[in-house]
């Protein structure tokens, strides 16, 4: 009798071990659910850690020189309001207030130059393979990496060593997974 009240016991435990695997199995799709959760996060997760880092390496070495110069905003508020900029030794301020824009003509003779400038330096510059598209027009160098960004950088006199001055950046976003979506 011993023999078979522990054998019922054994039996018992294997039962409650099976019923808990059983109803354990029944869940398994809502654990996949969360796993599957999981990885989509962690992989945006390391998508942006990516981008950032190569965002943050590309303002390291290769924008140094292309940034917007600080431009004296308060000297400008007087100049606007005043009318007059009184804050310039005399010489410069006749100089400086004497100056009239280029005629559509002048621009039509200058803008040939300029371009051939910027394709001296575009050509005499070691871009990034990344960049697929470098369009120079009016003035303006445009590069584009596919579907990440586009930028247009210019300069501001012909001496091939002066730096660039970025004027515009257009970032492109869109979810690797759905190419479709923007």
């Amino acid at each position: 009798k011993i023999e078979l009240i522990k054998f019922a016991c054994r039996v018992r435990q294997l039962f409650i071990r099976i019923l808990a695997v059983v109803k354990w199995a029944a869940t398994t799709g809502k654990v996949t659910a969360c796993e599957d959760i999981q990885n989509f996060l962690e992989l945006r997760a390391r998508l942006i850690r990516e981008t950032s880092d190569s965002l943050a390496q590309l303002a390291r070495e290769k924008l140094l020189e292309a940034r917007v110069p600080s431009f004296p905003v308060t000297d400008a508020i007087d100049a606007m309001t005043l009318g007059s900029v009184n804050f310039l030794p005399k010489r410069i301020a006749e100089v400086a207030t004497s100056f009239t824009p280029a005629t559509e003509s002048e621009r039509q003779k200058i803008l040939p130059r300029l371009q051939q400038i910027l394709t001296a330096r575009i050509s005499t510059s070691e871009l990034p393979m990344q960049f697929t598209t470098v369009i120079i027009k009016n003035g303006l160098v445009t590069l584009t990496v596919d579907r990440e960004f586009e930028v247009k950088l210019g300069i501001t006199n012909d001496n091939l060593s002066s730096p660039w001055r970025l004027y515009q950046t257009k970032l492109f976003l869109q979810d690797p997974e759905e190419p479709g979506k923007k």
